[in-house]
């Protein structure tokens, strides 16, 4: 699932879009982790990253330029198992 959030920051709206990672796993949370795993590889090895993240660069000019860029970072996935029965 893609959370998109539109937050007004300095008189500008920025974006910031998650993956929110959704494992339907009855093995439990050491087999999503397997699959977190997987996930986290493919977007290493160039998937494209659904995380997205706002920069802003505060100037004394009004030049308006913008640009994306790609970076590795580290993230933390804070896993929680849930009970769900439609």
């Amino acid at each position: 699932m893609l959370v998109k959030l539109m937050l007004p920051l300095f008189g500008e709206k920025v974006l910031v879009q998650v993956p929110i990672l959704i494992e339907a796993e009855k093995a439990g949370i050491d087999a999503a982790i397997q699959d977190l795993d997987k996930f986290a590889q493919r977007s290493l090895q160039g998937e494209p990253s659904y995380l997205s993240l706002p920069m802003l660069v505060v100037t004394g000019g009004a030049s308006e330029k913008t640009k994306s860029e790609f970076r590795d970072i580290k993230a933390r996935f804070d896993i929680k198992e849930v009970d769900w029965n439609p």
